[in-house]
Formats: structure tokens, sequence, C-alpha cells
């Protein structure tokens, strides 16, 4: 027995010293990457839903022409759910992380151009595509692969270059944009071991190693470790003028990411407004997102900022209210903010239904790219009478802004 034990209190040491290597070793790491905390707000917006009227908006609100673009249905381009897009010299480059797993490029007209990438294991081929970015400067496509932890290098003519191997594996990103030739991500940390500190974005070189973090976890999204709830659209939503914004799911305020660091950018104020101790008491009880999901709905609380665009001319994005998703806009020429429960079609009436909606991805310069669906039907597209995932590939929407 004393012998047994013996070799038990051995092996307590040597996993005692593997642990603490392993530790320092991350502790190591996290000194040579700058922890970046340069927040100090510039020209903040701050949107105050308590004195803004919910009301119904209209089209001709936002827009002043809107052109439908039905993606050209073709054997080799079959797309099941559009996860992220971008316009490049006026080509549209749309993300099937869903069923084709693959970005598929198509001219302004919706015509079918190629196909980039392909699942597999081999060179080039990835796993699960979560993201895309473009550097239009060095016509560099950046395709993030979540499950493998790994970036994708092509060319934006198809070619592939390369792959970026992930600096940290216990550091789950899913989303990604390029600025300035850096690479942004964000960080959600799996790793159990509370020794590690977490961060929310991360600031990666074209080389794949890490140069800074940001937002402490405990501090900027009200302390929430657990699983991150991916059903809602919530980081890098947009490229800005001359920025790009970032927002997670617990969080009150959008950030501006840019060659100066990271600041305030826009932050939400109300009384209902998800605070820390909500957030606590919820999941003392309730472990998981599921559960939250349904108590926000009984508490009517407001969270969740998503769904953010941003072109020269205006600012979009939505939020919960309860179990409402409501609608900021933004006029940035004369800084009116208004708050809509919905939109309606004044625009339209002779391209399609009167109810659906208009769903923004993207936006640059005067332009905002996004997709249209039938409300109640999302798996239709305007001016078609059947399952779109079966005989039509998404209808897209191109408009131009006041």
């Amino acid at each position: 027995m004393k012998h047994y034990s013996f070799h038990v209190f051995i092996i307590y040491l040597i996993l005692s010293s593997v642990c603490s290597s392993s530790i320092k070793a991350q502790a190591k790491r996290e000194d040579n990457i700058k922890i970046s905390q340069n927040l100090r707000p510039s020209n903040l917006i701050k949107v105050n839903l308590d004195s803004l009227e919910l009301k119904v908006g209209r089209y001709s609100d936002i827009y002043d022409k809107i052109v439908f673009i039905p993606l050209e249905f073709k054997p080799e381009a079959i797309i099941g759910q559009i996860e992220d897009i971008q316009l490049f010299n006026d080509t549209i480059y749309v993300l099937d992380s869903q069923k084709a797993k693959s970005i598929f490029v198509f001219t302004l007209k919706g015509k079918f151009i190629r196909r980039i990438g392909n699942t597999g294991r081999g060179p080039g081929e990835w796993l699960n595509p979560s993201s895309f970015t473009i550097a239009e400067a060095i016509h560099r496509i950046y395709i993030l692969d979540d499950l493998q932890r790994r970036i994708f290098v092509y060319s934006t003519n198809g070619s592939f270059k390369k792959t970026i191997d992930f600096p940290d594996k216990d550091i789950w990103s899913r989303y990604i944009i390029y600025q300035h030739g850096k690479l942004y991500m964000d960080a959600n940390n799996r790793s159990f071991n509370e020794n590690i500190p977490r961060y929310l974005l991360r600031q990666i070189g074209l080389d794949g190693i890490e140069e800074k973090r940001w937002l402490p976890v405990p501090d900027y999204s009200k302390g929430w470790i657990k699983e991150p709830p991916y059903f809602v659209q919530n980081s890098f939503l947009s490229l800005g003028t001359n920025d790009i914004k970032f927002v997670e799911y617990f969080m009150d305020t959008i950030f501006s990411i840019s060659e100066q660091g990271v600041r305030p950018a826009i932050v939400l104020k109300t009384k209902d407004l998800l605070t820390q101790q909500k957030l606590k008491r919820i999941t003392e009880t309730k472990n998981k997102f599921g559960d939250f999901f349904i108590a926000s709905m009984q508490d009517k609380f407001v969270w969740g900022i998503n769904s953010y665009v941003e072109n020269e001319d205006i600012i979009r994005f939505r939020y919960y209210h309860g179990n409402m998703r409501n609608e900021i806009y933004i006029n940035k020429k004369t800084k009116l903010i208004h708050n809509f429960s919905s939109l309606e079609n004044d625009l339209l009436k002779d391209k399609g239904p009167d109810k659906f909606n208009l769903e923004p991805l993207w936006g640059n310069k005067k332009v905002i790219l996004g997709l249209a669906k039938i409300i109640n039907s999302p798996h239709k597209t305007i001016g078609s009478t059947s399952d779109s995932s079966l005989t039509n590939n998404p209808i897209l929407y191109i408009s131009k802004t006041k």
C-alpha cells in the first residue's frame, strides 16, 4: 500500500510540474503579446432607447434605389445559406458555410463566375469555413476555418496560396476581417484554465503571429464565459469608412478598430439593459445559452446588438428587446437616430410581395448589399414560388443610400 501511495505521489508531482510549466509558458506567451487598452472614446454616439419612439419605418427613409440580384443557379453553384458577403471590383463574393461550404463569385447581375475552395483535408481544402475577408490592395482572400483553427489564403481569382495556423489552439475564432495589413478575429478562449486571461478580440499579422489582445471577458462581456451563441450575428459585422466595428453578444457598446487602436464608438442606453447583475442571477440556475434566451424573452431586457452595417451615409444595426428584434438607423449626415420595429416596403410594390425582409450584410461607400427574404418563409426568395434550397439560389439586393 505504501509502495502504491509512493507512486501516486510521484505521478502527482510530475503532473503538477507539467501543469505549472504549461501555465508559465502560457504566461510567458502572454507577456510577448501587447495587451492594448487604448479605449479613449472619441465622437461617441449615444443611443438612448428610452427617449426614442419605437415606430414603423419605410425603405424610402433609407434608400434611394433598390435593385434585386438573382444569383444564377447551376449544378456547380448551388447555395444553401449565405454566411458572409463582400463586393470587390464589381463582383460579389458569397460564402455558403452550410451546404456547399465554399465561396462563390458572381457578377453584379448575378451571373456565376467561379467557385473557390472545397471541403477536405488536402492542400487548400477546409472543413468548416465560417467567415472570409478580402484584402483589396493585395487581391487576397482570407478564409477562416473555425474547426481546424486555420486561415486559408487565396487570390481573388481563385488560386490557392497558403495556410496560416492559429497562433493559439486554445482560442476559437469564428469571424475575421482585414485592415491595414493586419487580421482581426474574435477570441473565444475555450480553455478551462482560470489562470489564462481571456480576451474577446485579437490582432494577428499576416505571418500568423499574434500581436495584440483587447477587451478582457469579465469587463466587456458581463462576465459570460460559457458557450458563445453563434446563431446571433455578433462579431466584425461591418467595415466602416475608416475603421471596422466589433461587438459581442452581451456588449452594450460597439467598438471601433483602427490604426489608432480600439475605442468605444456607439453605446446603447436604456433602463431595460441587461446588466452583469441580471446575467449573473440568471446563470446561477440556467447554465446554457438556450436557457438564457428564454429568460430574456420573459424578462424583456435589452441585449444582443447584431447585424451591424455601415457605409458613408448610414449606420444600421439590430438589437433584442425581449423576443423582439428592433433596428437602429443613424443618418451620419443629419445625426438623426431612429428606432424601428420594422420597415415597410414602399419602394418595390411591383417587384414582389408587400412583406419581405431586406437583410443588410455588407456596406461600403454609398452601397448596402444584402439578402432578400420573404417574411415567415426564410427558404423562399422574392419572385420564387418554391423552396429556394432545391430549385433556386438566394436573391440578393444592392441599394444606394440617401
